[in-house]
């Protein structure tokens, strides 16, 4: 396990005598010599680590309780679940972790709004489960900033956290504590969820894709810059099959049946692989990966 980049909460998991600004080249994490991760989740100033063994280990800021326990650490820690469940899925948001357990619910920590009292219901000071569905499994979770969506073994997906964009695709701009279904998707079985910071992409079983949330960039793909509080058909894709999605900050990737590779939003980076810092606000096919096989995609 190697880990480089900006680490001045220790988030990296190298230890007291590597926390600096910026590690610049791969470096080993030696708390993994001894330990196998199989899936490593990353926010601004923290990390969520998962182990074969379905434990989870944080390390990084604790200024929310992000981590899951008393302190910051720069080293990575285990985090204690209710009733010592393992998991299957580690995800987290700007100052809050969560993760997929094997019996298909969401335990949750940390702060979902960036405030380290209750007066608004999303601070969790020690992981607790996710309420919301009690009777439903959960087989994906995905987080962006302040929201959290949860999809079930049934195809339909729920959405909790902070709501001002309309992230969440209830068709309102009101947060929501407890996990909601989306229910304008019922009829449309859901196969795969991706959170961009603030806005979301869902994608149906007969590969139609939706999104909601905010569209500064138009990271939903929809054409134009204005925000949707209901998931929306990204129609340019309909003679795709999406089968794979992720986003960024503001921007969204997708794959294809057939392989083929989308990407729309912001690209003030480059961050869409078109050459070029245009914002694209419908989805443009990468011309570089034509012919390649790409299975799978990440974005930062």
């Amino acid at each position: 396990m190697l880990g480089w980049g900006i680490n001045a909460h220790g988030q990296l998991g190298l230890g007291p005598s590597a926390v600096t600004s910026f590690i610049p080249t791969p470096q080993r994490i030696q708390f993994f010599n001894d330990y196998t991760c199989i899936q490593v989740a990353c926010s601004l100033t923290h990390s969520v680590f998962l182990l074969d063994d379905g434990s989870v280990y944080t390390a990084g800021n604790n200024e929310y309780s992000q981590l899951g326990r008393e302190g910051r650490t720069t080293v990575p820690e285990k985090v204690i679940l209710p009733q010592q469940v393992n998991a299957v899925q580690v995800a987290c948001g700007q100052h809050f972790s969560v993760c997929l357990t094997t019996n298909g619910k969401i335990v949750i920590w940390g702060s979902i709004s960036g405030k380290v009292t209750n007066d608004d219901g999303f601070f969790y000071e020690r992981p607790e489960y996710l309420g919301g569905f009690s009777e439903k499994r959960m087989i994906q979770i995905a987080t962006g900033y302040t929201h959290c969506l949860g999809l079930t073994d049934d195809g339909t997906v729920y959405a909790t956290g902070v709501n001002a964009h309309g992230q969440l695709g209830l068709g309102h701009n009101h947060d929501c504590i407890r996990a909601t279904p989306i229910v304008c998707l019922r009829g449309s079985p859901i196969v795969f969820i991706a959170c961009g910071a603030y806005h979301s992409l869902i994608v149906s079983k007969s590969g139609t894709v939706f999104t909601c949330g905010q569209n500064s960039s138009g990271q939903l793909g929809l054409g134009d810059t204005d925000s949707r509080i209901w998931p929306s058909n990204v129609k340019s894709l309909q003679q795709q099959k999406a089968t794979y999605a992720s986003c960024g900050e503001k921007h969204s990737v997708v794959i294809t049946l057939e392989g083929g590779v989308f990407s729309f939003g912001s690209s003030s980076h480059g961050q869409l692989g078109h050459n070029s810092t245009n914002d694209e606000l419908l989805p443009r096919k990468i011309s570089e990966l034509m012919g390649s096989e790409v299975s799978q995609i990440a974005c930062g």
